[in-house]
This record gives structure tokens, C-alpha cells and sequence, in this order.
């Protein structure tokens, strides 16, 4: 079902679309045709074992691939925000987190949100995506207000 209906309408679509937009380079699913075919009717036991993934694509990739490639451990795509909010002064992190529009909308400890904030600073914690969502829903609180 997945790929007649949620891959090519939804998932392909949008991860080919904000991809290119942002001149980013994105590996999609293996979807040849003969793989997908001689894959499908393979128990999950036969391809994971324990921590070990992907094995029926090893195995095809065996004599394509040097071994080196075959095993290299996975690198995720992460977000510079931690970097970005360590870059700025304490000030300018705290402005955009805007701990008054939240103290005032009484529905936040603020407290622990500062020390959050000097968490993530110190280097304790990468903090940036949880700091990153407090400040765009702290935007979104404030441009309510406004409307009422």
C-alpha cells in the first residue's frame, strides 16, 4: 500500500521538492523495481539483527561496494540551531526565546526555561531545537496577542 499511495504522494514528493528548493542532496528509499521485489517477501528477522541493519542491501551490495563503504557507521543530518544559539550573547538568546511573553502568558515555569537556556549556553546540553520551539511558539503568542 505504502507504495502505491503515502511514497509517490507524499513522502517522494515533498522530500524531492524541499530538497531541490534548498540545493540540498537527499537519498530516497531504494526503489528499483527488481529490488523492491526481491526484498518484499523477506521476513524483518532477515534483514536486522540486533543493531546490525540493511542486511539483504549488504548482501546485494557485497561485490559492489568496497568493504569500507558497506560498513561505514550512519551520519545523520542535524540541526545547526545548538551551534547557532552558542554563537549568540546570553541577551540575544533570551530575546528570542522571550521568556516576558511567556511569563505573561502564565502557562510556563520560566524559571526552568532560563536555566535551559544556560544549560544549552554552557555547553551541558545541546538545547537549540528545544529552545528553537519555546521561542516560535513564544512568536506565535505574542502575534495572537496582538490580534485580541
Amino acid at each position: 500500500m505504502d507504495f502505491k499511495t503515502y511514497l509517490p504522494s507524499n513522502i517522494l514528493t515533498k522530500v524531492d521538492r524541499t530538497s531541490m528548493a534548498n540545493s540540498i542532496e537527499v537519498r530516497v528509499p531504494f526503489l528499483d523495481h527488481r529490488l523492491v521485489q526481491n526484498w518484499i517477501g523477506h521476513a524483518s528477522n532477515e534483514n536486522i539483527k540486533g543493531s546490525k541493519s540493511k542486511l539483504l542491501l549488504r548482501k546485494i551490495a557485497k561485490n559492489l561496494l568496497p568493504h569500507k563503504i558497506l560498513h561505514k557507521s550512519k551520519k545523520s543530518f542535524t540541526s545547526p540551531m545548538d551551534e547557532w544559539f552558542r554563537m549568540m550573547p546570553p541577551e540575544k538568546v533570551r530575546d528570542i526565546v522571550d521568556i516576558d511573553t511567556l511569563s505573561k502568558a502564565g502557562m510556563f515555569n520560566t524559571d526552568h526555561i532560563e536555566n535551559l537556556i544556560t544549560l544549552h549556553l554552557k555547553g551541558k546540553n545541546n538545547l537549540g531545537m528545544s529552545l528553537w520551539s519555546i521561542a516560535v511558539f513564544a512568536r506565535f503568542l505574542k502575534k495572537a496577542n496582538a490580534k485580541n
